[in-house]
């Protein structure tokens, strides 16, 4: 009996001896795990990323991407262009052929600090682009001849309603010499090429009779209102004065040094380097002190440009991006985990709610919305239409306020007026195929598929740990206003307002296996074998305890 206990106490100061032991295995994996690996991976992520280290991954990837960024174009080739005119068809056909390639040539000049703590960076944003055959469809020619809607001639009515006094006269002018003098015929429609469309500029009859009068009415000073895609060097081209330049994307941002959740935030934005704002107020794109209660929402500048986010981002972390061409920042949202050839990535995408109408972010972008909501003669706002969501404080009601303004088009979900902040041309922002919008924008036109999130969508593929984005595509729709106009014969019979789509755009760059492979050995495996390693001592240090409780409960019994 005697030899048994004796037997019994020495198997009982092994069990606690090795319990000691389990648990201490146990704590030392933890420590590892949430004390001594964190600060260790995150010391070396700052590293890798330091924008004055001009060796680190950061830097070169900061200065320019890393993999080719491409500009593909989508667009929507009219198809029943004469049936539409003479009224045997009443919708427009497309045909969206694409995509059109450009290889965007994108790096930072001028690069400078701005602070004695090399805190804020400074630099500027060029962009040149130039046509890739090999990325394009088969049959996609950068100098093909392809039929869009004549953006042109509606941007030039456009500017012609801002002359109260001539502006009709005017029209009627425009009407006689587009339909009656060989120099100056054009149509509801306009057909040249891609290139030209896009960036070398064209010059259909129209803008030929805009510029005849530049000299006629210079006391009107036309010239001054004209829209930056109209220029008298090379008349209509979507990207004029946005290809090979810095112009409208100057930026200060910080650089993450004393703070990694500020990385690469935008702290300064400018159209040069002497013009630059805190937010986007000065710009006059939307209303001073506009939106919910006066929040000024709309003029916010936060963010970064979409190409880096901040380290060790979240699923439920927003992710905020301003962009220039849109003249917004906006956000994604956390879609679901991938992975990305061995790394595994966060995928954001653009939520509906980002573009959703009815959210306190979002009203400041509707003006003529807030035209209801003006303070009146007594400096009072008149909000009694207005009421928050009972169950989602970020959403607003206002389906009782008056909408005279409110029609078709204006103030929908997904559908974004850019006329001020492209200089007066009638440009209205969408997603690619309206998605996310009303169905009636589709179902004005033939041949526009329902949208695929998959194709559609804007996309980040975000590596967590330094927040790179490995894949990018930022999808837009460009549309323009096609309304009824008795002065010009094209317009008299067509529908009250229409928002007709000219193209939608993917811009963004996939990453390759040589970024792949150095993302994996700079980050994937180190972050592996330390999270290996600390919760192998989790695992075994738990699994010791329980195995030394349950030696010790039947040995217990025993004796």
């Amino acid at each position: 009996m005697g030899y048994c206990c004796c037997g019994c106490c020495r198997f009982k100061v092994l069990l606690g001896t090795l319990f000691g032991i389990s648990a201490l295995i146990f704590v030392l994996g933890l420590l590892f795990a949430y004390v001594i690996f964190p600060p260790i991976i995150e010391h070396e992520v700052s590293k890798n990323l330091d924008l004055w280290d001009m060796e680190s991954e950061g830097r070169k990837n900061f200065e320019k991407p890393p993999v080719p960024v491409h500009m593909n174009f989508m667009v929507y080739r009219v198809e029943n262009a004469k049936e539409f005119l003479s009224g045997e068809d009443d919708k427009i056909r497309f045909n969206i052929k694409g995509p059109y390639s450009y290889l965007e040539d994108r790096h930072k000049e001028n690069i400078s600090s701005q602070s004695d703590d090399e805190e804020l960076i400074r630099y500027g944003q060029y962009k040149g682009y130039s046509f890739d055959r090999e990325a394009s469809c088969d049959d996609c020619n950068a100098h093909e001849d392809v039929t869009i809607i004549n953006a042109p001639l509606l941007g030039i009515l456009h500017v012609l309603d801002q002359i109260p006094t001539l502006g009709p006269e005017l029209k009627i002018l425009l009407n006689i010499a587009i339909t009656t003098k060989e120099e100056f015929r054009d149509s509801l429609f306009l057909t040249d090429t891609v290139d030209n469309i896009m960036f070398h500029g064209t010059r259909p009859g129209s803008i030929e009779w805009l510029f005849s009068l530049l000299d006629s009415f210079s006391f009107l000073d036309l010239e001054a209102l004209l829209p930056p895609v109209i220029s008298t060097k090379n008349g209509f081209a979507v990207f004029n004065g946005r290809v090979n330049t810095t112009h409208n994307e100057f930026y200060e941002v910080s650089t993450g040094q004393t703070d990694l959740n500020q990385y690469l935030e935008i702290q300064r934005w400018g159209p040069d380097p002497q013009s630059m704002d805190q937010d986007l107020t000065a710009q006059g794109w939307w209303r001073e002190n506009g939106g919910w209660k006066g929040s000024n929402a709309a003029n916010t500048l936060r963010g970064t440009d979409g190409q880096q986010v901040k380290p060790f981002v979240t699923e439920d972390d927003r992710v905020w991006l301003f962009q220039t061409d849109i003249c917004r920042v906006i956000f994604a949202e956390f879609q679901e985990n991938i992975n990305v050839g061995g790394i595994p990535a966060l995928r954001f995408v653009l939520p509906k709610r980002a573009l959703q109408a009815n959210t306190k972010f979002n009203f400041g972008f509707c003006m003529e919305g807030e035209l209801d909501l003006l303070p009146d003669e007594d400096g009072d706002g008149n909000w009694d239409c207005v009421t928050e969501d009972a169950n989602d404080e970020e959403l607003l009601d206002f389906s009782a306020c008056n909408k005279t303004l409110w029609n078709k088009y204006r103030c929908q979900d997904s559908i974004l007026d850019l006329t001020t902040c492209q200089g007066g041309a009638p440009v209205w922002m969408s997603s690619p195929h309206f998605i996310n919008s009303p169905s009636h924008f589709r179902e004005d036109f033939d041949g526009i598929a329902e949208p695929n999130p998959e194709l559609h969508d804007t996309i980040l593929d975000i590596e967590p740990n330094t927040g790179i984005v490995i894949n990018l595509h930022k999808r837009v729709q460009i549309n323009i206003p096609m309304l009824q106009d008795d002065e010009i014969d094209d317009l008299k019979y067509v529908q009250p307002e229409t928002l007709v789509p000219i193209f939608w755009l993917d811009e963004g760059a996939e990453i390759d296996q040589e970024n792949i492979d150095k993302i994996k050995s700079l980050v994937v495996t180190p972050v592996t074998a330390t999270v290996g390693v600390q919760w192998t001592l989790v695992g075994l240090g738990a699994l010791g305890m329980v195995a030394c409780v349950a030696f010790y409960i039947v040995k217990k019994c025993i004796c």
